[in-house]
């Protein structure tokens, strides 16, 4: 049961952590390419650091996730973890094209990062409310909020700028669920030691 407990509040931390990291990163980032003032410099590098923090701790969400995903469920650990992956690898590349000049490439690799987390964290959701990992309210809305994130990466791609209004309800599921994976934990997950069959 302790273990359960740790393993819960870990991956809350997880999902929480990421969204304050890439958030003050991105600010940052964009406070420094706004100027042309070489005082700007360490706006630019703090918020280098903090995206690039970012993208470790999405990769670490799937690897944590990972074992007892794969206890249930194989293709959906391995597709969940290849999406996250995906994600940290097409905002760190983002984050150079924008540092180099290119907003515009910027922002087509960005939300690419976003519907990859999209196409992987939808099935998850899913799965969350199938397996009864998750309360069926808060895995639906992860249903909910990453399908309305993927439309609208896919809606900016297509030039359809309403992506970050369709953003926000993903974002505060991504909130609400690793606050209640902190207070209360998943409702069931399979034991670690049938990680490895």
């Amino acid at each position: 049961m302790k273990n359960e407990q740790t393993f819960s509040r870990q991956l809350g931390i997880l999902f929480i952590l990421p969204l304050f990291a890439y958030g003050i990163g991105n600010a940052l980032v964009e406070s420094h390419v706004a100027q042309t003032e070489t005082t700007a410099f360490p706006s630019l590098l703090v918020g280098s650091l903090l995206i690039g923090l970012n993208a470790v701790l999405v990769v670490a969400i799937a690897w944590k996730l990972l074992p007892r995903l794969k206890a249930e469920n194989p293709p959906l650990a391995v597709g969940y973890a290849v999406a996250r992956v995906a994600e940290a690898l097409l905002l760190m590349l983002a984050l150079t094209l924008w540092i180099g000049g290119k907003p515009d490439l910027q922002q087509s690799l960005y939300q690419w990062g976003m519907l990859s987390l999209a196409l992987g964290s939808v099935p998850l959701c899913w799965f969350w409310w199938k397996a009864s990992w998750l309360p069926g309210w808060l895995a639906i809305w992860g249903v909910i909020g990453y399908s309305l994130l993927g439309l609208g990466a896919l809606g900016e791609l297509m030039g359809w700028p309403y992506g970050i209004m369709l953003s926000l309800p993903g974002g505060l599921f991504e909130l609400s669920l690793g606050i209640f994976l902190l207070v209360k934990g998943f409702a069931r997950t399979p034991a670690p030691t049938f990680a490895a069959h």
